[in-house]
């Protein structure tokens, strides 16, 4: 009984009270950011589907300060784009990518895309990776050639470089099939 009471009175209410006041994430120019990614993404073929896409979807999108441009699904149904407090630090096209990538993430999502159990075999695991990665890939450098042809900018490609994906940029420029593309992938993940 006495076990119980330390604990009842480690919740009493005369105890100091807990900061309620955590900080404060949200990007502070998320409504105009978003509102300019939906826009770049509405610009292009696909991206003008994912729009769409998002819109008839209700898909939430919100924005918080981070280091680093990125994007991340926390539930399957929202997209949080994470972008640097400071605007100058940030590439808009970038930003609207990382959009359009979330939005195709949930897509998959609601398409049936299931990661196999832990449990599965390895090969299993690896290869619903390994074509989760190339489609999202894939579809990166689908939104950076659109947005390459449409905005006259080279900057998601140089991005893509940067990430090692320049011969799969290749190889999707020359047209080369999904088979292709997967060999270039598994090849850039093996070195």
């Amino acid at each position: 009984m006495e076990d119980n009471n330390k604990l009842l009175n480690a919740f009493d209410v005369t105890a100091p009270a807990i900061s309620v006041h955590a900080p404060n994430y949200t990007h502070p120019l998320e409504e105009a950011m978003i509102a300019e990614c939906t826009r770049l993404l509405a610009g292009i073929p696909d991206g003008k589907r994912l729009v769409d896409y998002a819109q008839t979807h209700k898909i939430p999108v919100k924005a918080v300060k981070g280091r680093i441009p990125n994007y991340y699904i926390p539930d399957d149904k929202t997209v949080i784009l994470v972008c640097p407090a400071n605007p100058k630090m940030v590439d808009r096209y970038e930003m609207a990518c990382n959009l359009g990538l979330g939005i195709r993430e949930i897509e998959l999502y609601n398409q049936g895309l299931e990661m196999p159990p832990s449990n599965a075999p390895e090969h299993v695991r690896y290869g619903a990776a390994l074509d989760k990665s190339l489609d999202m890939v894939v579809f990166m450098i689908r939104l950076s050639t659109q947005i390459e042809d449409v905005y006259k900018t080279k900057t998601l490609v140089d991005l893509i470089g940067k990430m090692g994906h320049d011969e799969l940029y290749k190889g999707y420029r020359l047209g080369k099939s999904e088979l292709e593309l997967r060999e270039i992938l598994k090849k850039s993940l093996m070195t």
